[in-house]
């Protein structure tokens, strides 16, 4: 099973619509926020993917306000939490998200917020959980997740600009 991610699109529609089409295997879209109302046009234009979606800071004017901050998802026997992380503080750093994830009993933090693309692991007091932000697709960076049999595999991409 293969997954796009994607955080802070701020009206980037065509390179979301560009992003999936590059990878028409992608069965899952998960967006971590700001930019609801792109989601939303995307679900009528692919509706055989399945979209996942957590709301951002800059949502509330434009969207579903019934879009949780937060989502649990297991995909591939996998617990991964999704916020955008702007809640949890992640711009002064990843510590309080990553013990709430652990807390959770998530495997991996999928979040957004800060637009900067970034992959690595944070051991708290609740357990370890490896961290991924897709950094921002109004930017061209996306997350790709593929799942198999035997584990997962988080990756950056990046479309021309």
């Amino acid at each position: 099973m293969e997954a796009l991610i994607f955080s802070d699109s701020h009206g980037a529609y065509q390179r979301m619509q560009s992003a999936i089409r590059s990878h028409p295997d992608a069965s899952h879209v998960l967006f971590l926020g700001d930019g609801l109302r792109e989601i939303e046009s995307l679900e009528k234009e692919f509706p055989n993917r399945i979209f996942l979606s957590v709301r951002g800071n800059c949502d509330g004017w434009f969207s579903n306000l019934d879009t949780p901050t937060e989502r649990l998802v297991t995909l591939g026997g996998i617990s991964f939490l999704m916020m955008h992380g702007h809640t949890h503080g992640v711009k002064g750093g990843c510590g309080v998200a990553a013990s709430y994830a652990a807390s959770q009993n998530a495997t991996v933090l999928l979040f957004g917020h800060t637009h900067l693309p970034y992959e690595g692991y944070l051991d708290t007091r609740e357990g370890r959980v490896h961290l991924f932000n897709p950094g921002s697709i109004g930017a061209a960076s996306y997350g790709v997740l593929v799942l198999k049999n035997n584990g997962y595999l988080l990756s950056h991409g990046t479309l021309s600009k």
